[in-house]
């Protein structure tokens, strides 16, 4: 009877999909939600979150360019910027001004997190503040979410909150190197798992396990190429490899 188990478990275990990461061309790769961005967070609170693989530089300002996340109207994004000698960033715009907080890139696997709450915006690496700036409400929030912008980087496990997440949590999260884990009830969650190693990203739904439905679809662009799903070599899941 016991080997007859472990067959049936080794079965079971081979046909589980394989968790997957995204890696971006940092042209025209695109994932997107069409859904606006107050359905994911307000004007004045939220926060966002991903993994990121910095894999090369960027030739883009933060505004508009090289963004984990933001929206199609760009207000507001998350991501990485060419200026301050290569730097990850955030900004919003508050109707007056464009307020951006910038710190120094490192290559490799990072978390990286953005909190708005209670007139700041804080950007977080690894789950330690790294840098924050005052900040209004975002003036408009009837952009579509969008990922991946003009990022050459492999992305993982990207979530958005209504709330802004304590300190605690957002560390616990960043050290865990674990999909999925948080108390804290997301309005938005890709763990990106949706194809296997070396699978064309295109066309594909990426679902959105936040119970909320607003899904991503992958989109390699004009010049068909990039948004490639990759095995995951970083994170894994609370219970147990992928």
């Amino acid at each position: 009877m016991r080997p007859l188990l472990c067959s049936l478990l080794l079965v079971l275990l081979t046909c589980l999909p394989v968790s997957a990461d995204v890696d971006c061309d940092g042209v025209d790769d695109l994932l997107t939600t069409g859904s606006a961005l107050s359905n994911f967070f307000s004007a004045s609170t939220g926060t966002v979150m991903g993994w990121v693989k910095v894999t090369s530089d960027v030739p883009d300002a933060c505004f508009g360019g090289a963004n984990m996340l933001t929206d199609d109207a760009t207000f507001w994004g998350v991501g990485r910027t060419s200026d301050g000698a290569q730097s990850f960033c955030a900004y919003l715009y508050d109707g007056a001004n464009i307020l951006t907080i910038l710190n120094t890139k490192t290559n490799g696997w990072h978390h990286l997190a953005w909190t708005h709450g209670s007139g700041t915006q804080t950007l977080y690496l690894d789950g330690v503040s790294i840098a924050s700036a005052a900040a209004g409400d975002i003036s408009f929030m009837g952009g579509l979410l969008v990922m991946c912008k003009e990022m050459p980087d492999r992305l993982a496990d990207l979530r958005t909150y209504t709330s802004v997440l304590s300190v605690d949590e957002l560390a616990v999260i960043a050290q865990s190197h674990l999909r999925g884990i948080g108390r804290t009830q997301p309005s938005g969650y890709w763990p990106l798992t949706a194809c296997g190693d070396g699978a064309a990203g295109n066309t594909v739904t990426f679902l959105d396990r936040s119970g909320n439905g607003r899904n991503a679809t992958g989109d390699d662009g004009a010049n068909n190429t990039g948004l490639t799903c990759r095995a995951s070599e970083y994170l894994t899941h609370a219970w147990g490899p992928n």
